[in-house]
């Protein structure tokens, strides 16, 4: 479903912008709630940075789905497209050159998440 909603608001800039004033019209009127921080703003423009960083030929863009934003796109290329970062060290270029990413929302929770003591002792 977030597939096919980013699918059409992509489709044409004319189609974003209706969709950010529909957006900002219901935030304005009470029936989305923007969050206490931000947290609506946050995360729209952490999808639309996802949204918008170039897919790249791999081995996960042939296993993956034809839909375009289920597929995952290099972590770097995303921090870059997003936050415009451009000057990493080599060595950060190096460790991250693999990684990927992929989201298209987020679930809210009731408490905050805590890691297990097992995941815990491996960080420490």
């Amino acid at each position: 479903m977030s597939s096919a909603a980013a699918t059409v608001m992509h489709q044409g800039a004319q189609n974003l912008i209706w969709c950010l004033r529909v957006l900002n019209d219901k935030v304005r009127s009470g029936m989305i709630d923007r969050g206490a921080r931000g947290e609506l703003v946050c995360r729209l423009l952490l999808l639309l940075g996802r949204d918008y960083t170039p897919e790249v030929p791999s081995i996960l863009s042939a296993t993956s789905p034809t839909v375009p934003f289920c597929r995952p796109v290099k972590l770097l290329d995303y921090l870059g497209t997003t936050f415009g970062l451009v000057d990493l060290d080599q060595d950060v270029r190096d460790a991250f050159d693999v990684a990927y990413i992929n989201f298209s929302h987020w679930v809210s929770l009731k408490g905050n998440i805590q890691p297990s003591k097992k995941t815990r002792s491996l960080f420490e």
